[in-house]
């Protein structure tokens, strides 16, 4: 019975092993690296272009201000005539 047992101990580990060293290692077509044209400014600061262009959607929810709220002109409610 003991016999059994370890025997049984004995293919289930082999059987791992096999399975660890035949595994493919991810299943990304690039691997670990990341992509080829992907240079070390990829995650960097964005354009000003770019920021501006999204702080001046309609549909942001925010004006030129962006999401600081400043204006260079008070609003019209507060102006002289």
């Amino acid at each position: 019975r003991l016999l059994a047992r370890l025997s049984s101990l004995l293919i289930s580990s082999l059987a791992g092993a096999l399975d660890t060293l035949t595994h493919i290692q991810g299943t990304r077509p690039e691997g670990l690296g990341g992509s080829r044209d992907a240079g070390p400014a990829v995650a960097g600061p964005r354009p000003p272009y770019v920021i501006e262009a999204e702080a001046a959607t309609p549909y942001s929810g925010y004006g030129r201000t962006g999401r600081t709220g400043l204006r260079k002109f008070p609003p019209k409610a507060y102006t002289r005539k």
